[in-house]
């Protein structure tokens, strides 16, 4: 991607899920500095590839958080839904001293539940005082991903945080197994045909690679 982050940057993973959200911040000059809730099923396959202990908390503060967020039709209900509010306020937790915080949702699986991604939004902004942080959404061209950025007004130099269009993956036939996906979503193909017999649910609703590197290449750019 020629339009990368400039520099390095340190980054905490909350709720990884397959991992692409690292892989794209890897690539565009991160370094994990930990990690929160990785889920049991994913921790062999995450420690088998970014190495043994690589799942820990973190004991330093990133400049980048990055978050998963699971899909939900409850998202902004009134009584919330645990699985995302507990994140959030997990990654509200974490933010102290860091620039901007990236949540993510499988938007391909979320809209077909009828969810406005306004609803996220509300939600973490609920959580993310507007005083203190600015926060935007933009769901990328191909519908497989929302992305909400909260950057801390203390860092933020004004430019817009996420990015109107993003690249999308390649496509991939209906059908295909888990390997396939993988691979054609961006992520390593030694990644790929480690993950090869997973699952399929597992890597249902990924992050495609490259359109999570434009969203973290923007959220950089905002705030240097």
């Amino acid at each position: 991607m020629a339009d990368s982050a400039k520099g390095t940057f340190d980054f905490v993973d909350i709720n990884p899920g397959m991992s692409g959200m690292a892989f794209a911040a890897e690539a565009e000059g991160g370094v994990c500095v930990g990690v929160h809730r990785v889920k049991p099923t994913a921790l062999a396959s995450y420690e088998a590839f970014f190495g043994r202990g690589s799942a820990e908390p973190p004991t330093v503060h990133g400049e980048l958080v990055l978050v998963g967020l699971p899909f939900s039709m409850f998202a902004h209900s009134d009584s919330g839904d645990p699985a995302v509010t507990d994140l959030i306020s997990l990654a509200h937790r974490t933010s102290k001293g860091v620039s901007a915080v990236l949540f993510r949702v499988s938007w391909s699986s979320a809209r077909r539940l009828g969810v406005d991604p306004d609803e996220y939004r509300s939600t973490i902004e609920g959580a993310f005082d507007a005083k203190k942080w600015d926060v935007t959404s933009a769901v990328s061209n191909d519908e497989n991903d929302l992305f909400i950025a909260a950057v801390a007004r203390g860092k933020w130099n004004g430019k817009e945080a996420l990015p109107a269009n993003y690249p999308g993956g390649r496509p991939v036939p209906r059908h295909s197994n888990p390997q396939e996906i993988l691979v054609g979503h961006g992520y390593p193909e030694n990644f790929a045909l480690h993950n090869a017999a997973v699952d399929r649910k597992l890597v249902e609703g990924i992050v495609i690679v490259d359109n999570a590197r434009a969203a973290i290449a923007g959220t950089i750019r905002s705030v240097r």
